[in-house]
């Protein structure tokens, strides 16, 4: 983690949310219900051990399991 990684978070530049339902839209991600949006940047999407497959199931496209299975670092651009 980067060294003012807790600063950014206590300061709200940082956004940690979990949820079990998100969409991308156009300002960033909707959880859950579309009443709570969050407007983003950038979306890190963690999902913990087996990552890989687990982030292919959340996408239906074949197209973005292909993307993200063939990436060696485990990033996958999804714009």
């Amino acid at each position: 983690l980067p060294d003012d990684f807790h600063k950014r978070v206590e300061e709200g530049s940082i956004i940690l949310e979990q949820s079990t339902e998100w969409l991308f839209c156009e300002a960033g991600l909707t959880l859950g219900s579309e009443d709570s949006q969050v407007n983003a940047d950038i979306v890190i999407i963690a999902t913990g051990c087996n990552g890989d497959h687990r982030l292919m199931s959340l996408f239906k496209s074949p197209a973005i399991q292909k993307l993200i299975l063939s990436s060696s670092s485990g990033e996958a651009p999804l714009y």
